[in-house]
């Protein structure tokens, strides 16, 4: 009997990965903004993939500016700025929401990532991945010093550790926009355990064990 309980207890903890979330929360300066001729600018957000992880947005404070105009959605999204808005990559590649804002000294918000299962390695598709930025007038991408445009790029390749970079704008480009730094990432809360896994199997082998010696005693 014994031995069947362990047997079902490993095959719990060994069971397929449970789809896990995570939260960030991310604080960008935005006073070079301010007045700006490049302006009205609006914040962009895309959620790239077909693995079916979902992003919420919320939480956005806009240090002193505020939202403005209609949002506008293409593929799998919802909700506004002032509120909070919801991406999902179950259909469709890509998902996209931008909407116009009045700068102010700062851009705060809070990022969740949910029902996170990277695609096996050495597969045929990719991970999801989200990106932050921030178009001009013309609905271009503020120029960046490195790497797709955006300000904060979220690769959901690990449940629990997604890999996040992060880029500052380029003042020498056009629109010339001061400096406005690479935005701070710090997470939020507590991700959802993957599984129980093996750790957890050595925790239950072992109040198995302690009970054991109750019983004995």
């Amino acid at each position: 009997m014994k031995k069947q309980i362990l047997i079902a207890l490993l095959a719990a903890c060994l069971a397929p990965a449970a789809r896990a979330t995570v939260a960030y929360n991310v604080s960008l300066n935005t006073t070079p903004l301010i007045g700006h001729v490049a302006g009205p600018f609006s914040i962009d957000l895309q959620l790239v993939g077909d693995q079916g992880s979902t992003v919420t947005v919320s939480l956005i404070t806009f240090g002193g500016g505020s939202p403005a105009g209609l949002p506008n959605c293409f593929g799998n999204c919802s909700g506004d700025l002032s509120t909070a808005v919801s991406m999902n990559a179950a259909s469709g590649f890509l998902n996209e929401f931008y909407q116009t804002f009045t700068p102010g000294a700062s851009l705060m918000f809070s990022v969740t990532f949910g029902n996170i299962v990277p695609p096996p390695v050495g597969g045929p598709s990719s991970p999801d991945a989200f990106s932050f930025a921030i178009l001009d007038s013309t609905l271009s991408e503020i120029p960046m010093l490195a790497g797709n445009g955006s300000f904060l790029t979220v690769t959901l390749d690990n449940a629990l550790t997604p890999s996040i970079l992060v880029n500052s704008n380029d003042p020498s480009g056009t629109p010339a926009i001061g400096l406005i730094g690479a935005p701070a990432v710090a997470p939020s809360g507590v991700p959802e355990p993957a599984h129980t896994g093996v750790a957890g199997l050595v925790i239950l082998l072992a109040a198995a064990n302690w009970r054991n010696r109750l019983f004995v005693a």
